[in-house]
């Protein structure tokens, strides 16, 4: 009699407990955009600590069944890498800054011979429109 007692109180606490423990993981969704233009962008990664997802068309992810707080690490090709730090399952929108790194100068080198600062200049031949005959005059390149 006691032991069941116990019993009934003690049933709704373990649901109530159980439910906690699953509602706790939850998708987070989220959304990564331009910082200058707003614009969503395609294919960023997105990685947390057990999973890793690429951005739609439109700029949108989800990662599934996680926990808070979670750190997410946000990478594309010409962006500045971004961590953040989710801790609601609130509609994440993450900004990338577009990287200011940019080559000054480029060195072509042929193993002999590196040049700079390479001009070309390019002749292309004129045919006359009334002698098909004609011998091709030939491509002046230099540099």
């Amino acid at each position: 009699m006691v032991l069941e007692k116990h019993l009934k109180l003690m049933l709704p606490f373990f649901f109530f407990l159980t439910l906690q423990l699953f509602a706790q993981q939850q998708n987070i969704k989220g959304k990564v955009i331009d910082a200058k233009d707003n614009i969503p962008l395609n294919g960023v990664r997105v990685q947390s600590e057990t999973e890793e997802v690429i951005t739609n068309e439109e700029g949108e992810f989800v990662i599934e069944n996680q926990k808070l707080p979670l750190t997410l690490k946000l990478s594309y090709i010409g962006y500045t890498t971004h961590e953040i730090v989710v801790r609601s399952f609130d509609l994440v929108t993450v900004k990338l800054n577009k990287e200011s790194n940019q080559l000054d100068e480029i060195l072509i080198s042929s193993g002999y011979l590196s040049q700079k600062n390479l001009s070309f200049q390019v002749q292309f031949p004129k045919f006359p429109r009334n002698n098909y005959r004609t011998v091709l005059q030939p491509v002046l390149i230099s540099y």
